[in-house]
């Protein structure tokens, strides 16, 4: 069942539903003409906005308040914030449950960290970057960095920076988890 509830931050002026429509209410604009020398109260009846997608493939509605610039909001977002309040924690992200960031059903959207997005993105295959020896950058092998992690106790960063032809700092990071993290 299809449920409506304000755009926060623009309630009175666009609803948003569990299906992930938007819409603008019903209402009445003041006009003014100088022109014409005329003022009257025009109606502008409500209508379900145009959604597009911006560069990264999310679908996004563009947001206005009477006197306030223009906003484009990712919709998935919006829905969210809606139905579920804010984010819990400010480094959480909005994530797509079936990796399709056109289909922002409530249903299929959560808040989650950035790592368990990630996780998703690739089992979904929609990871954005290529990680490990995949990568373009990568200097070293999978089998290379488990025998770093391997060996880091018994021989120093620099020894094994030298021995595997990478900066101490590299090192640090493989024996840290800060890179390598999927193996």
């Amino acid at each position: 069942m299809e449920r409506w509830r304000w755009v926060v931050g623009y309630e009175g002026q666009y609803k948003i539903s569990s299906l992930g429509k938007v819409k603008s209410v019903d209402r009445h604009v003041k006009m003014e003409s100088a022109a014409w020398g005329k003022t009257g109260v025009r109606f502008h009846p409500g209508k379900t906005l145009k959604q597009t997608l911006d560069k990264r493939g999310y679908l996004v509605v563009t947001l206005s308040q009477s006197g306030a610039k223009m906003r484009t909001a990712r919709v998935h977002r919006e829905v969210l914030k809606a139905f579920v309040g804010p984010k819990p924690y400010a480094e959480w992200d909005c994530c797509h449950n079936d990796g399709n960031r056109a289909n922002n059903r409530l249903d299929n959207l959560r808040y989650d960290t950035k790592s368990n997005n990630q996780l998703d993105r690739r089992e979904h295959g929609t990871a954005e970057y290529n990680q490990g020896e995949d990568s373009v950058t990568a200097v070293l092998t999978e089998k290379e960095v488990l025998a770093i992690r391997r060996l880091r106790r018994s021989i120093s960063n620099g020894q094994l920076a030298e021995l595997y032809g990478v900066h101490p700092s590299t090192i640090c990071d493989i024996t840290h988890f800060r890179t390598w993290k999927h193996i």
